[in-house]
């Protein structure tokens, strides 16, 4: 007879891989197999935000206190995020002990969004087997610069409010250490980006695949333009546009034949929106085959487009589709069936699910697609009806009723999942989703997040 206390830990291992980390610690109390095979699991990623800096006033433990006081539980990280707006000296430096008990070991991604990179980059430095880093490097003084130069190894590297003095050495960087490994490379809100400096940056990076340039004023789409030509084999793209009146003269039309993803963010919309160039900007993109497109209308909503814009932006890619995701832009029902009619592969498509006066028609668009199974309730501008309304279980079980392949459904805090039951009858199963589904740049690719 089987119990939990003779399973094989290899086998409970594989179990476990599959469940979330609320389930793991309950299961870890069950038996000391069970705890044994937990372990190495709950502390695989440790994260100091804001629910960490209130539990103890909950009088629970965060994941670095416990660390520190058993240190042998450091040889489970793989994964720290630091994600505190305002962290005190007591946190960071609780953060600091646990990382240098990482040091030489294997350690793969470290986010660390507060200002405080500094206090970590001498053990950064130190840390061979880093392959992700993201920080924010505002703070990051001249002198300390040379320190965040000696990681090597990444693969992927996310700077935000990156300086100028730190902008200007990134063609060293990518020379000396970053050369034959870096394959993403992802900017957020960097001012002193220029095009003569990114272009020399990546020549110097041959195996780069990803580049993402999101919030960087100042640095608009068709400085973008200019760089890309020199990364070949550039399969996901991201970029900002800041200026949508400016001209494409003296932009060359480039070939991009492994582009797979674009995500295209609009911080500010001019009124009138010129739909021309808008949709100009993608007639360099068309011999791309992409497989996921994002459209982001930033603090306002794209206007309402004629049915024929959205054709033409989404039938350029109708055969290679399988992600589409629409954020803070006015969709027609109509422009929705056309998508679900013309995108034959189409898996996950994000837009808002109207209200209920709206939804019969909504439902009949996604039913004329054979090969959609997520949907997500993408949100908005409040200003706009559209996007002002939550969702529910009986809408949501008549959209996965009238469309074949629908299986899931996901909103801002709930997470819908549709199956058949032993007996033939389809149900649908909420389960509430721990953190916002929309914070920050969630429809960026996952490597810049």
């Amino acid at each position: 007879m089987v119990s939990a206390d003779n399973l094989n830990l290899d086998v409970l291992e594989l179990i476990f891989a599959h469940l979330d980390q609320h389930d793991l610690f309950h299961l870890s109390l069950v038996s000391s197999s069970f705890f044994a095979a937990a372990t190495p699991l709950l502390y695989r990623s440790v994260e100091y935000g804001l629910r960490q800096v209130l539990r103890p006033a909950l009088r629970r433990t965060s994941a670095f206190d416990t660390i520190s006081l058993h240190p042998a539980l450091a040889g489970h990280i793989r994964r720290i995020r630091i994600a505190l707006p305002l962290p005190s000296p007591e946190q960071i430096q609780s953060c600091r002990a646990v990382l240098a008990l990482r040091a030489g070991t294997g350690l793969e991604s470290f986010v660390c969004t507060p200002t405080e990179v500094m206090i970590f980059v001498d053990v950064l430095a130190s840390l061979s087997s880093v392959r992700y880093l993201r920080a924010n490097v505002q703070m990051l003084k001249e002198e300390e610069q040379p320190l965040l130069l000696q990681v090597r190894g990444l693969r992927s590297l996310t700077l935000e409010f990156a300086p100028w003095k730190l902008i200007e050495v990134l063609p060293k960087w990518a020379a000396d250490t970053l050369g034959h490994s870096l394959e993403n490379l992802t900017f957020y809100s960097c001012f002193g980006l220029t095009v003569d400096i990114l272009r020399t940056t990546v020549t110097r990076l041959p195996n780069l695949t990803g580049l993402h340039i999101s919030t960087c004023n100042g640095f608009d789409f068709l400085d973008v333009f200019r760089v890309i030509p020199h990364i070949p084999s550039l399969v996901t793209l991201s970029f900002s546009i800041w200026n949508l009146t400016r001209t494409q003269g003296n932009v060359h039309p480039f070939h991009l034949p492994n582009l797979k993803e674009l995500v295209v963010d609009l911080p500010k919309l001019p009124n009138p929106f010129p739909l021309k160039s808008f949709l100009s900007t993608f007639t360099l993109f068309a011999a791309a085959p992409l497989t996921s497109l994002a459209i982001c209308g930033g603090s306002h909503v794209i206007p309402e487009l004629p049915l024929e814009s959205y054709e033409f932006l989404v039938n350029q890619h109708a055969e290679t589709l399988h992600r589409l995701v629409l954020v803070k832009v006015h969709l027609p029902v109509l422009a929705v069936r056309s998508i679900c009619e013309e995108c034959k592969r189409l898996e996950v498509l994000g837009v808002p699910v109207p209200s209920s006066a709206d939804l019969p028609a909504f439902i009949q668009a996604l039913s004329r697609s054979d090969t959609l199974h997520t949907l997500v309730h993408v949100p908005g501008s409040s200003s706009s009806k559209q996007f002002a309304h939550p969702i529910d279980r009986t809408n949501v079980t008549r959209i996965m009723t009238s469309t074949r392949t629908l299986r899931r459904v996901e909103s801002e805090n709930h997470i819908w999942l549709g199956s058949f039951t032993a007996d033939l009858k389809f149900e649908v199963k909420s389960e509430k989703r721990r953190g916002s589904r929309f914070s920050g740049k969630w429809y960026m690719p996952p490597e810049t997040l």
